[in-house]
């Protein structure tokens, strides 16, 4: 009786094995391809102008995205006519790229994003910071770099 236990046991854990070692692997292999899949799609382009706008303090959006392995490219960012803000954005070739651990521990960081040119325009507001506004108060005319 033992001899059927024991090897029933060992071909339940052979068994197992077999099934964690197919699970692994198939996972290995399409996870890749579904992360793929979601940043060449809409939603992540949409996520990435959201996020683009919001440091450019305006709204729009970026044209569709082309991928090469982690490096993500665009023909450009352009900001809606009425976009409310200092400034109306128009950028030619947006290139960067990320990184997939961070990306997996639901963190969207551009270490550094490339572009070939920025093309500005006035927006709807004509104080776009602090500086800005103080300046109209008091009346300064010495210029000072603006930070984004």
């Amino acid at each position: 009786m033992s001899d059927i236990k024991s090897g029933s046991v060992v071909k339940f854990a052979v068994v197992g094995l077999i099934l964690v070692l197919v699970s692994t692997g198939a996972a290995y292999l399409l996870l890749p391809k579904l992360i793929f899949r979601w940043l060449g799609g809409d939603e992540f382009r949409l996520l990435a102008s959201k996020q683009l706008s919001t440091v450019l303090k305006t709204e729009g959006e970026l044209e569709p995205l082309a991928w090469s392995s982690f490096t993500v490219q665009s023909g450009g960012f352009l900001s809606r006519p009425d976009a409310p803000g200092p400034w109306l954005w128009k950028i030619q070739n947006v290139k960067t790229s990320i990184s997939v651990r961070l990306l997996l521990d639901r963190v969207l960081r551009f270490p550094e994003i490339t572009i070939d040119s920025v093309a500005l325009s006035q927006g709807s507001s004509r104080i776009c910071c602090r500086w800005c506004l103080r300046r109209r108060r008091v009346g300064s005319t010495r210029s000072r770099p603006l930070n984004f």
